[in-house]
């Protein structure tokens, strides 16, 4: 069961995600016309190597975020049906316990 926080943050991921891409497919594209048409602008054309090489570690980075929040949400989910549990277990011990005239 996913809570309105959870898509608000799914979405977040998501646009973030894209908009990683979107800047380091421009830079892509900005350094494969640099190396086609100015193949001696060195500096630019390393630099947006860089610069691409820095923004594919961070969609790396992002995806392991994902990662580790959807298992922690599918870790929570279970804590909260487990505590459900408990609290019917805890009610019918009490209902028990009246029955049979003992406090807990």
């Amino acid at each position: 069961m996913k809570h309105l926080f959870d898509m608000e943050l799914e979405l977040k991921m998501i646009m973030a995600k894209n908009t990683i891409w979107l800047v380091r497919e421009r830079i892509k594209n900005v350094r494969e016309k640099l190396e086609k048409d100015k193949p001696d602008a060195v500096d630019y054309i390393n630099g947006s190597k860089d610069s691409e090489r820095l923004l594919l570690e961070t969609e790396l980075v992002v995806r392991e975020m994902e990662n580790e929040i959807t298992s922690l949400n599918r870790e929570l989910n279970q804590l909260a049906r487990r505590n459900a549990q408990l609290r019917v277990a805890y009610q019918e011990l009490q209902e028990d316990a009246k029955y049979k005239n003992v406090e807990l």
